[in-house]
């Protein structure tokens, strides 16, 4: 057998190895960490697993002291509460964006499979009396509302 064979033999199995390993890390991967394509019929599942908290059909999926964010497995809605610090649009765009990229991180979904669910996201009147009572969505979403001072 010639060195050039030899070489292509080495390089063909070279080949074959790297093949298998990077097969082995992304089927690895993707066992472990949520897809852009999580589906309603798994999305509840995961959420259950993920769960901080879980208390009758309320799953709590995340918990600060800025905002929190719950799933009602009943009426199958996301609750995201802001809890801002500070009476400001600034303070409450920011715990805004913060929240909806915890969401989107939770979930695994892309931007519009999240707005296809139903989200309220909302200000309790115990911290900002005047943003309070209305469901503002998510500010990537068709249908949101801006906060206005």
């Amino acid at each position: 057998m010639s060195i050039k064979q030899k070489l292509a033999i080495v390089i063909i199995v070279v080949i074959a190895v790297l093949s298998g390993l990077v097969f082995v890390l992304v089927r690895s991967q993707s066992n472990n960490e949520p897809t852009k394509e999580t589906t309603p019929t798994n999305l509840e599942a995961l959420l259950e697993q993920r769960a901080v908290k879980s208390q009758g059909d309320i799953l709590t999926l995340h918990e600060t002291e800025n905002f929190f964010i719950t799933y009602d497995k009943v009426t199958k809605e996301f609750l995201i509460v802001l809890l801002p610090s500070q009476q400001t649009n600034a303070v409450i765009n920011e715990l805004r964006i913060d929240a909806e990229q915890q969401l989107l991180n939770f979930t695994g979904m892309d931007a519009d499979s999240i707005c296809s669910q139903k989200i309220s996201l909302i200000i309790p009147p115990s911290y900002w009396p005047e943003m309070s009572g209305i469901s503002y969505g998510f500010s990537f979403c068709e249908d949101f509302i801006p906060f206005n001072e």
